[in-house]
Order: structure tokens, then C-alpha cells, then sequence
């Protein structure tokens, strides 16, 4: 059947909108119609790989065409339980695969990758020179692996911009902040946070400079806390102010460009001097002791969103935010108390709020207040002569200004 137009005319971008409008699993099809539509379907439908196994992907690649598709591929994730929207593979997961080594051979001719993701394999020796030999490379993901040799990553500098490493299991030396050091690049960094972490930071080790993005994920162990614990004992029971050895000592000089930071609340004691560009924190601890956030908060001075976990209500806490943090604009509260929150947080925060210029949002929410159960003016609970809030919420109740 013949068309009513000449298809040849019509530019190669329309196709490839219109193609984007097409299911991922009708492209093996259209990709046979013309030499055209092989074109432009083709980089869409290798675009995106995701296999269970590392033997997965060398089996992938013995059984496709693989001078054509390996250098298409764009974002590649191999390992346990993945999944990805639109990716052209997903394989049924097996048992972590020890031959990691087998992809070497067909790795370095994905030209295009820009994202490697793997999960739960085993990391061999001289991993960083193969990735490093990736011209696209942007972004790597290395979660649940066992690392097998100090010799994986060395002292490879990787020009990545945006680095995770998380519950890594290393057979050697432990490696996840030097790896994170040598990254001069990086924007985006997820690592874990253990107990003697910041031991690793002076003058020459610190965090990338260019860090936009900080995501510090707690791994401390039951242990380790009670050697926390039992080290502030000590150290009162001499005599001596009780600090923990977390905070004995400066993290980075400088982190000018950190916008956004999911970090514990022991990091950010360990800044040497206020990250000027913040905008965005989240302090990640289970729950903060209100007299440390009273004494060790530190200035912030451009930060607008603030979300912390409380056990119980002072006062001081919210005197010292708005003292340290003037340009907030949101403030969430995760109440981690027994205590319903509502009366000391009603019969409180009305006389206080006043401190707080730019703020519009503030929230007190548990773990079980996730549904809003009603609604109210601000004016009924006094706080309607706030500068710029817009809404307060306790729980499931919300007020809103008029």
C-alpha cells in the first residue's frame, strides 16, 4: 500500500519525536521497515540496559550484534534487583555473579556509556583503569559489592561527576573516601558515613570543591555507638567536656559550592567554617538531642529548606534556628517523641514565629501523620500577622493564611 505523502521528506527530528511516542517494544520492528528508522530507533532502543548478572551482559553481548549496539549503549545496570522506566532488558535475577572480569572484554567499546550502576558483584582488581578507559563517563553506582583487592581503584583519578558508593564490603583496605577525593569533578556524592570517617580528612583529603550535592548515609553499627558512647563517659567522668571523637576534628576547609546536603548532624559539627552556598539540608540522624543543636548548630546562612528529627519540644531549638538559618523559607520538624506535640507546639511556636522572616512552610509531622485531616485559618491560632507564612501544619492538621 502506498503512502499519500513522500516519507523521505519528512526530517529525521519529527521521526524521532514521533518514535518516542512509540512503545520501546515495537522499535525491533520499525528498526526493519527502512534503513532510516533503523537509524534513529536503534541508539533509543540500546539507550538503556539493565541485566541480573554480569554473566548476563557477556552473554548479551556474544549473542547481539555487538559492534553496532555496544557503542550505543547509554546508562548500563548490572546486579540484583534493578529495574529502570523504558530500559530494553531486565533480566530475572540470579545469584551474584564472581566474574565480573568476563565485561572487561566488551566494556571498553561503550563509547556512549555515561551511567554505570552495579549491584551485588564482585569488584576485581584493576576496575578503575577499565572504567577510566570510558570516554562518556559521567556516573557511577557501586552498591552491596564486595570489593576482592586494594588494586580495584588505587590512586586512579576519575573524572565522573556524580559518584555513589554505598554498604560496600571491602576485602582490603578501605577505599570509598579516597576514591571520593580523587574525583576533582564531582557534583553528586551518596557515601556512607562510619564511625573514624572524618579521621580521613585534612588539608590534602577533603571533599571536591565543585560538590553541589552531599548525601551522607549512616552505617554505624550497634558497636561502634557504644564506643561513642562509652568515649563521652570517659572523657566526663575526667573531668573533660564530653565530645565525641566524631567532632574532634575538621572535615574539609571549604565547600562553597554544596547546595544540598543529606548529611548526620556530626558532619556538620565537623565543618571548619559554613557552607556559604547551602540551600537544601537534611540532617539524617534518627533523632537529634536538642541541647547539641542548641550548642553546635552552626551558621547557615543561605539555607531554605531544613528538615530535622526532634524526640521532645525546647523552645531554644527553634530560637537558635532562626538565629542561624535568617533566609528560611521551609522548616520541617519529624517528631520522634511519644508525646503528641500539638499543645506545646500550638501554645509555643505563635509567640516565636515573628524571628522567622522569610519562612512560608512549617511542619510538625509523625511518622503517622501522613494524611491531612482537616484544615483552618492561621488566624485561629494567632499567627495570622506573620510576615510571609503560608502554612503550618501539626500532624494532620493544617492552617493556611487567608
Amino acid at each position: 500500500m502506498s503512502l499519500p505523502f513522500d516519507i523521505s521528506r519528512v526530517p529525521d527530528e519529527l521521526w524521532s519525536i514521533i518514535f518516542e511516542l512509540c512503545d520501546i517494544s515495537d522499535y525491533p520492528r520499525l528498526s526493519r521497515c527502512r534503513k532510516l528508522f533503523y537509524s534513529i530507533v536503534m541508539p533509543k532502543l540500546y539507550a538503556a540496559v539493565v541485566l541480573g548478572t554480569a554473566n548476563s551482559f557477556s552473554a548479551f553481548c556474544s549473542c547481539s550484534a555487538k559492534d553496532l549496539v555496544l557503542p550505543r549503549i547509554v546508562t548500563l545496570v548490572l546486579g540484583k534487583n534493578v529495574r529502570l522506566t523504558g530500559s530494553l532488558i531486565t533480566q530475572p535475577v540470579r545469584s551474584a555473579s564472581q566474574e565480573l572480569v568476563r565485561i572487561f572484554v566488551f566494556l571498553p567499546r561503550c563509547s556512549a556509556l555515561s551511567s554505570l550502576s552495579l549491584f551485588w558483584l564482585h569488584i576485581p582488581p584493576g576496575f578503575a583503569s577499565v572504567i577510566g578507559s570510558l570516554p562518556a563517563l559521567a556516573s557511577l553506582s557501586l552498591v552491596d559489592c564486595n570489593v576482592t583487592s586494594d588494586t580495584a581503584f588505587g590512586s586512579s583519578a576519575l573524572l565522573l561527576f556524580q559518584l555513589e558508593l554505598r554498604r560496600l564490603r571491602w576485602h582490603g583496605t578501605r577505599q570509598d573516601y579516597a576514591i571520593a577525593f580523587n574525583c576533582h569533578l564531582l557534583k553528586t556524592l551518596v557515601i556512607d558515613w562510619w564511625v573514624g570517617a572524618e579521621r580521613l580528612f585534612d588539608s590534602q583529603h577533603h571533599f571536591p570543591l565543585l560538590l553541589e550535592s552531599l548525601t551522607l548515609v549512616s552505617c554505624i553499627t550497634r558497636v561502634e555507638v557504644m564506643e561513642v558512647e562509652v568515649h563521652r563517659s570517659l572523657q566526663a567522668a575526667e573531668g573533660y567536656i564530653a565530645v565525641s571523637q566524631l567532632h574532634s576534628r575538621s572535615v574539609v576547609s571549604s565547600l562553597h559550592h554544596l547546595m544540598v546536603a543529606h548529611v548526620p548532624f556530626d558532619f556538620l559539627q565537623s565543618l571548619r567554617c559554613p557552607c556559604t552556598g547551602l540551600t537544601h539540608l537534611t540532617l539524617t540522624d534518627d533523632s537529634v538531642d536538642p541541647d547539641i543543636l542548641i550548642d553546635d548548630l552552626p551558621l547557615l546562612p543561605a539555607v531554605e529548606f531544613l528538615c530535622v528529627n526532634l524526640p521532645f519540644w525546647l523552645t531554644e531549638v527553634f530560637l537558635r534556628i532562626a538565629e542561624c538559618a535568617p533566609c528560611l523559607d521551609t522548616l520541617e520538624v519529624l517528631w520522634t517523641g511519644r508525646m503528641d506535640p500539638t499543645l506545646l507546639v500550638l501554645g509555643t511556636f505563635p509567640s516565636i514565629v515573628h524571628l522567622y522572616k522569610n519562612i512560608r512552610n512549617v511542619s510538625f509531622t509523625g511518622e503517622e501523620d501522613r494524611e491531612v485531616l482537616g484544615f483552618s485559618s492561621l488566624s485561629a491560632i494567632g499567627m495570622e500577622k506573620s510576615p510571609a507564612l503560608a502554612v503550618f501544619r501539626v500532624g494532620g492538621k493544617v492552617w493556611l493564611r487567608d
